[in-house]
């Protein structure tokens, strides 16, 4: 049954884009947070100061509220992708169903659990300092998890791989892309937390006298270092790309993909104005807008990401119409595959040229049975050559293998 989309009173794609640019600057912050906590606290017992182990507390405070809140929104996206594109998110389901389960379980779930105990058990374990850091290690390792489930599932539709052939669901979260973007998407979630850091000290400057130098220059040497970094995966990410969707960043997002470059560039100089600055206001301005423009670079590199797979939900497998097209053979129904042969091959077979199943049995590879099937007037038989879609065609002889099986083991 085909699905219409839900009609909105505005444009669907502006709303979906919002709750997007919310949810992902959340979960960016969650994904390498509770890892920048713990060392933090480490730093702060290596160096025996407080400052380091308060901030590190803060910080776990903040990454809750915003685990919780980019789950609510994480929600809010799966509602409106099941009212705007119910075929694609009813097809992501069937390929990373498993592993979206997982996800929920081992990665929030999980998260969230020791993310708290590692929160309310801060002053109860002063005494046990590596006990406790072990609940934050643990909280730190499941956002990964979230992580690498909710990037495959992202680059499967801008370069699906191998999936459309063999329709694996490994193929589909190891495709070409999977490794650039996730390393990408944890130095831009390092550059964040770093900006959170600094963020939350010049906040908390507004109603303290302490500038809380050490606060601001952990957090800016953090985004400074994290910022830089991001080229390495990005030079990956690009050359990892097809050639049509390097020609889609070149001709179609060439100013969005540009301007989150110099957004990161201009990031870094504003931290570095800091550092060199004398006058106070000149210094907490240029962090600021350090902060705004490191924001930016993640929003406008994210876009980046999305836009490459062009026109399609997911490139070359469905279009902007949520009609497939390409399906692998081994997810064609045993039904369909029947039907493919009843139309075209049963004309002759089995009465006028002989049983199918067991001719099929004489080409020992699939290769030389797709061979015969396209071009039979080459091994001298005279019959009809069989054109079809190649999907089509591999559950065509799929459905001759099976059965061959079948009437072997009878």
């Amino acid at each position: 049954m085909d699905l219409p989309p839900v009609r909105f009173p505005f444009s669907s794609s502006v709303a979906l884009g919002v709750v997007a640019l919310i949810h992902i600057t959340l979960v960016t912050l969650a994904l390498t947070g509770p890892l920048v906590a713990v060392a933090t606290e480490y730093l702060g017992l290596r160096r025996q100061d407080a400052r380091y182990d308060a901030l590190a507390k803060r910080l776990t405070q903040i990454l809750i509220e915003a685990t919780v809140i980019g789950g609510i929104f994480g929600s809010a996206i799966v509602v409106l992708l099941l009212g705007f594109y119910p075929i694609l998110i009813a097809t992501l389901f069937n390929i990373f169903f498993w592993l979206l389960v997982l996800q929920l379980l081992a990665g929030y779930l999980i998260n969230l659990l020791f993310m708290t105990l590692y929160l309310l058990r801060w002053e109860r374990m002063k005494d046990r300092r590596r006990a406790h850091m072990a609940l934050g290690i643990i909280a730190a390792i499941a956002p990964f998890l979230v992580a690498a489930v909710f990037n495959a599932a992202v680059t499967f539709m801008g370069t699906p791989g191998l999936w459309p052939t063999s329709g694996r669901m490994w193929h589909a979260v190891l495709n070409p892309t999977f490794g650039a973007s996730f390393l990408h998407r944890v130095f831009a979630s390092l550059a964040l937390v770093g900006a959170l850091i600094v963020a939350q000290a010049l906040w908390r400057k507004r109603a303290a006298p302490d500038p809380r130098n050490v606060e601001i220059r952990y957090g800016s040497r953090l985004a400074v270092v994290a910022t830089a970094l991001q080229v390495i995966p990005g030079l990956w990410y690009y050359f990892a790309l097809p050639p049509s969707s390097r020609e889609v960043l070149w001709m179609g997002i060439y100013g969005v993909w540009i301007g989150g470059i110099l957004a990161g560039l201009l990031a870094l100089a504003f931290f570095a104005i800091y550092g060199l600055a004398t006058h106070e206001r000149v210094a907490t301005s240029g962090l600021w807008a350090a902060i705004g423009l490191t924001v930016l670079g993640v929003w406008l590199m994210g876009w980046t990401r999305s836009a490459t797979r062009g026109n399609d939900l997911i490139a070359g497998v469905m279009s902007s119409e949520q009609k497939m097209l390409v399906t692998p053979s081994s997810l064609i129904a045993p039904a369909d595959a029947q039907a493919l042969f009843a139309k075209n091959c049963g004309m002759c077979h089995p009465g006028l040229a002989g049983d199918a199943i067991s001719k099929s049995r004489k080409y020992q590879t699939d290769e030389e049975l797709r061979s015969f099937l396209e071009d039979p007037a080459s091994r001298g038989v005279a019959m009809p050559p069989v054109q079809l879609p190649e999907t089509e065609m591999n559950s065509l002889i799929r459905y001759l293998r099976e059965q061959a099986g079948a009437a072997r083991q009878r």
